[in-house]
């Protein structure tokens, strides 16, 4: 089986909850998922998270 998890942006300062995706990829998790709403968009969150990880993956759910 493989996990995922949805990364919660809202388009704040900082970028999204490195913490909760550094604990992702510890626990093995396949991957992040960022989608786009209400102004916030998709690439920069992933791209924020991708930078500081090394195994997990990054998919983009728009729609």
């Amino acid at each position: 089986m493989r996990l995922g998890m949805l990364l919660k942006y809202d388009g704040s300062a900082g970028g999204p909850d490195m913490k909760k995706v550094l604990e992702a990829e510890r626990l093995r998790f396949d991957s992040v998922w960022s989608g786009e709403s209400w102004g916030a968009e998709t690439v920069t969150p992933l791209t924020w998270g991708l930078a500081q990880t090394t195994k997990i993956k990054a998919g983009a759910g728009s729609m």
